[in-house]
């Protein structure tokens, strides 16, 4: 896996068009022996795919979650991505989802998010494209 770091996210985000249309496959939050870990999937575009199909779908692993926001209301889904943000304070990666901002401007803006995770670190990879996830394969269960 590739942790997001302030030198490395500029790339991600151009490599996948800032998750533009992206679509949330799964959302796992495992409380670990010594820290929360949280796990997304989703499926996006890849720039860099080497196929006629550039989708593919991407595994992000957050290590110490500290914030987990997901809103969802009548009229609201948190399933297409329209836009990611990522941001690095006080000693914490920030990745939103659903960001309230186009450019967040500080902690109170990522805070305003549909669907944020805080967390001391994320890495993320690169898995092929599936329209269905065995949730039980990333450490959720299935209903």
């Amino acid at each position: 896996m590739i942790e997001l770091t302030p030198t490395t996210f500029p790339h991600f985000l151009k490599r996948f068009n800032d998750l533009h249309d992206a679509l949330v496959r799964v959302v796992t939050f495992r409380f670990g022996p010594r820290e929360k870990i949280a796990s997304v999937i989703v499926s996006a575009q890849d720039t860099e795919a080497d196929k006629v199909s550039n989708w593919v779908n991407i595994r992000f692993e957050m290590l110490g979650v500290t914030d987990l926001v997901l809103r969802e209301g009548l009229g609201k889904t948190c399933v297409v991505i329209f836009k990611m943000n990522i941001g690095f304070m006080a000693g914490n990666i920030y990745l939103d989802f659903s960001p309230w901002s186009e450019a967040p401007v500080g902690i109170e803006d990522y805070r305003k998010s549909d669907f944020l995770i805080v967390a001391r670190r994320c890495s993320w990879c690169v898995l092929p494209y599936a329209d269905t996830i065995d949730v039980e394969e990333f450490g959720g269960h299935s209903t």
